[in-house]
């Protein structure tokens, strides 16, 4: 075979390849939505599951180094920049710092050693790990007056259950935590604000890959317009650059104002899960127009 003929044979091997992996990719996409009802007939089953495990996979690289129970505050800074510093720097003694989904309680106790005349800090998560907890047992002897923590889903039961070291916070993260594996995240923020002081802010980061929203004819939206249609909250950032990012790793910095908090409902419909990588979860936005 002449060198030309060669050449251009592998030239248009490399662009089919890249061409039919690019098309695969819509396709499980646009299926994983199209059959994300509840009326999906039976026979698309196995391709519901195929096509969310698919996603996960291709994730699972670089999301290992952050789904994990040991964040610190460097990736807490990495994400929100100097407003996270300046808001944890700004917390007085009588003032408290919840970590929703804190895990072992890293960046916590790194910030109780960084600011010994600083606020309060309270951890939640779903569940806490025998060697999880072992660490907070000698985080709460340490700094007893300082430090708590509350094991259970934050959307469910009243307020009063996590108004710890009294009714309300200043600052409330949640990194790759409860917003990611709830299945109401709508009942979740508006715990979030329930329990924000006026001018406290929220912080979440989100993948917007893992929370995935359609209208009623299952067409997806952008996770920012949803975010945008809260109320009670204000976003730090400017909305039209909020919205024309393309970030995967969403991070979403709220200021809690005095209006009553409303978020649009969101009703799920599919979830696909599996142990050591987090859900990938569908949700229709119910009285979007």
């Amino acid at each position: 075979m002449r060198p030309w003929c060669l050449k251009t044979a592998i030239y248009l091997g490399k662009n089919l390849l890249l061409g039919g992996s690019l098309l695969l990719s819509n396709l499980l996409n646009t299926a994983f939505l199209a059959f994300a009802a509840d009326e999906a007939p039976p026979r698309w089953a196995m391709l519901r599951r195929t096509c969310a495990d698919f996603f996960k996979r291709m994730r699972q690289i670089h999301q290992d180094s952050f789904y994990n129970d040991h964040r610190d505050l460097e990736e807490y800074t990495y994400f929100f920049g100097h407003y996270f510093d300046a808001a944890v720097s700004a917390l007085r003694a009588h003032e408290v710092w919840l970590d929703s989904g804190a895990g072992a309680g890293t960046a916590l106790m790194q910030y109780l050693e960084q600011y010994p005349a600083g606020g309060k800090v309270v951890g939640t998560g779903l569940r806490l790990k025998d060697a999880d907890r072992a660490r907070w047992e000698e985080g709460r002897q340490r700094y007893p007056h300082r430090m708590s923590y509350q094991v259970g889903p934050m959307e469910h039961g009243p307020p009063a259950r996590w108004q710890i070291f009294g009714e309300h916070y200043q600052l409330i993260t949640d990194v790759f935590g409860p917003i990611v594996y709830t299945h109401r995240p709508d009942r979740l923020v508006r715990r979030y604000g329930e329990l924000l002081i006026p001018g406290g802010f929220l912080m979440l980061i989100i993948d917007v890959n893992n929370l995935l929203i359609v209208d009623r004819w299952k067409v997806r939206w952008p996770l920012q317009d949803w975010i945008l249609a809260w109320r009670g909250f204000e976003l730090v950032e400017d909305p039209l650059f909020f919205q024309a990012s393309e970030a995967i790793f969403l991070p979403v910095i709220l200021r809690r104002t005095f209006e009553e908090v409303a978020i649009p409902p969101l009703k799920p419909l599919m979830d696909c899960f599996q142990v050591g990588c987090p859900p990938q979860r569908a949700f229709m936005w119910e009285d979007l127009l």
